[in-house]
């Protein structure tokens, strides 16, 4: 079985663009990753202090919740 020219050269030029697209696109996200890269250390390098407060800081009145009320309905005892 002989494979005419035409399909090869075909198939070839095909490969051949296909080659060139994803070595662009790689280019293009290698680039991209690079950039990022020097966003994204300003941002880390800059210190998380907030994490740092506490409870207390933030409401220091805090106090216990009531103790809940119970009526009377339907002679069970049900919270108000």
């Amino acid at each position: 079985m002989e494979i005419p020219h035409a399909a090869i050269h075909t198939t070839l030029t095909g490969l051949t663009s296909a080659t060139e697209a994803l070595t662009n696109a790689a280019n293009r996200l290698a680039d991209l990753a690079e950039k990022s890269v020097a966003t994204t250390q300003e941002i880390v390098e800059t210190p998380v202090t907030e994490g740092l407060t506490t409870a207390e800081e933030v409401a220091p009145d805090i106090v216990e919740p009531p103790t809940p009320r119970y009526i009377r309905r339907n002679g069970r005892r049900v919270k108000r």
